[in-house]
């Protein structure tokens, strides 16, 4: 009753029967959910599926699938290994497929391995899509994406997907694209990323990108732009600046300085030497004339020598339009857009000052910033029930454009598209840049980019100056400093030194 087990009578083995069947229900299982995500995927909005959809449907159950397929493998190299071990027969040659049975068993596999080829191919196709995504590229990395995301989504390129500017068209562009992301992945697996994060290094050139939608070429002519501020005086007296911005272009009728796009883009070729690495500093400029072939090159005095080659950047879109689809906006600007949209009621006493200074205090977490702002405010407004609004309004800007986890504002990602809060034209049209000889300078006169047709309080603009002129600043103590904004304007409540009373702080 107890007579041992033969070899030729043993089972298979039992770790290769339960590591065969774990794999087959973990692959049956991958492609089951990536079928059933893939219709989802079909049926749904974009907006509707969430940061990680396309990282669960298109890489981990794919990854599951493949993941069972090889359990199942071993288990069944197992199973054969034991087979062979426990088997006293000698082995048959040849495939293996004389009988029915192992036929079948042929057939299935290679139909499964059709199902499971085409599987990874779609899925393939569908991770290198969702990898260019909005969502991958903004909300996947939480933490140092953050700010980028958030200020993308609230500029005029917010339908323009990430890809487009950030990959160049063809295999090299997205071959660069992706092997430059592998270092960032690095970095936000070992959180080693820099805070803040620095302007893209691999931004492919405008050629390939902007002018996929804008022409550098085509003329624009003058463009009217109307810009309201208000002073922080007790009444938020609105200051209005009606101007013509000089764009300009190519056209066989255009006049001969032709506007900023015609001189920078098309009559010449702008090089430049940058010593940091916001391109805040630039010492050396080269400027080709493409009609006539004169080189000059343009010093700021301090600078000598030659700039190392590899260095020398030429003038792109980018380099002034530098935050177009990433903006931080200054507290000055953000208040000014709330009291011109009525989101803060000019009646309230300072309001514009007030919630500039709320803006403008030190940063140190978001919780502890939105619990500041609102004690401030209240400090300032006791008894004035509209301060709940305020607050709210304040908070609501500041959560758009602060970030100090990622130590992220408008003075770590500067605007170079004007000369307000950050230097921008000033880095090199500041009259210092000039030739060897000192006889040429890079001008710094307003009206060769743009001309005021109109500026002051409401009673100032009924009567437009049609010819134009300069700038004339609004704030007595500042006559004569009209091309120098930046030094004063910082983008926040103005430093104590440079101004007597708050009262008397320019806008």
């Amino acid at each position: 009753m107890n007579e041992p087990i033969s070899k030729t009578e043993m089972p298979a083995s039992l770790p290769g029967k339960i590591l065969t069947w774990l794999g087959l229900l973990l692959a049956i299982a991958g492609m089951l959910a990536f079928v059933a995500l893939c219709l989802k995927d079909a049926r749904s909005h974009l907006s509707d599926r969430g940061p990680f959809f396309g990282l669960i449907a298109y890489v981990l159950m794919p990854a599951a699938l493949v993941a069972g397929l090889g359990l199942a493998g071993v288990g069944c190299w197992l199973k054969m290994r034991r087979r062979r071990q426990s088997s006293d027969a000698p082995s048959r040659g040849g495939c293996g497929c004389q009988d029915s049975s192992s036929r079948c068993q042929l057939l299935g596999t290679v139909a499964g391995s059709v199902v499971v080829m085409a599987i990874l191919g779609v899925a393939a196709s569908k991770a290198m899509h969702y990898s260019e995504s909005d969502p991958f590229c903004g909300e996947m990395c939480h933490t140092s994406m953050h700010p980028v995301h958030q200020a993308y989504t609230n500029t005029a390129h917010a339908k323009v997907t990430c890809a487009k500017c950030h990959v160049a068209p063809g295999v090299s562009g997205f071959v660069t694209a992706k092997y430059y992301g592998m270092f960032e992945l690095q970095q936000t697996l070992q959180d080693s990323f820099p805070r803040p994060l620095p302007a893209a290094k691999h931004v492919p050139p405008a050629k390939d990108t902007c002018a996929l939608c804008h022409q550098a070429g085509k003329d624009f002519g003058d463009v009217e732009k109307v810009y309201t501020h208000y002073l922080s005086d007790a009444t938020n007296t609105p200051y209005t600046s009606h101007m013509l911005i000089k764009v300009g272009g190519a056209n066989p009728v255009t006049p001969a300085d032709g506007g900023t796009h015609y001189q920078m883009f098309i009559a010449n070729k702008i090089e430049y030497y940058a010593t940091d690495e916001l391109r805040q500093e630039i010492p050396w400029v080269r400027q080709t004339d493409l009609i006539k072939g004169k080189v000059m090159i343009y010093t700021n005095g301090a600078f000598k020598g030659e700039p190392p080659a590899d260095k020398i950047r030429t003038l792109d879109c980018n380099d002034c339009h530098s935050r177009v689809g990433h903006p931080y906006n200054p507290p000055t600007d953000l208040v000014d857009g709330a009291l011109a949209k009525g989101l803060l009621k000019a009646s309230m006493p300072s309001v514009r000052s007030n919630v500039v200074a709320a803006l403008s205090q030190t940063h140190t977490s978001a919780e502890a910033d939105l619990q500041q702002i609102a004690a401030y405010l209240r400090r300032c407004y006791p008894n004035d029930t509209r301060v709940d609004k305020v607050i709210e309004v304040t908070q609501k800007l500041y959560s758009a454009n602060f970030f100090p986890v990622m130590k992220t504002d408008w003075r770590s990602q500067p605007n170079n598209i004007s000369h307000i809060t950050s230097p921008g034209c000033f880095r090199c049209h500041d009259g210092q840049h000039k030739t060897a000889d000192n006889r040429t300078r890079i001008t710094q006169h307003c009206i060769k980019c743009h001309l005021f047709i109109g500026q002051g309080p409401e009673n100032m603009l009924a009567s437009l100056a049609i010819r134009g002129g300069g700038f004339k600043h609004p704030h007595p103590a500042s006559k004569g400093q009209e091309n120098n904004c930046f030094t004063c304007h910082k983008g926040g409540s103005m430093p104590a030194d440079k101004l007597a009373s708050k009262a008397e702080e320019v806008p």
